[in-house]
């Protein structure tokens, strides 16, 4: 029908963020979907500065992830 998409199909805004002792740290919120060089850029820019040294990052297995600039050690 015209006048209609489908969810798929209609811009959203996404946030990016870290939990870091009991608050949230270096949110940034964007237009679409999250990639790696979105992920990659936030990590840089925001999350990195924003860490002690020491501190520990966790993520989860999102595909963006495994190209990250960044990658965890083992």
């Amino acid at each position: 029908m015209q006048g209609q998409c489908s969810a798929h199909q209609r811009p959203h805004t996404s946030l990016l963020g870290a939990y870091y002792v009991g608050k949230l740290i270096a949110p940034m919120l964007f237009e679409g979907c999250c990639n790696a060089q979105v992920f990659n850029t936030w990590l840089e820019q925001q999350l990195l500065p924003s860490l002690l040294c020491g501190s520990v990052i966790v993520r989860d297995n999102a595909t963006f992830h495994k190209n990250c600039t960044n990658p965890p050690t083992d």
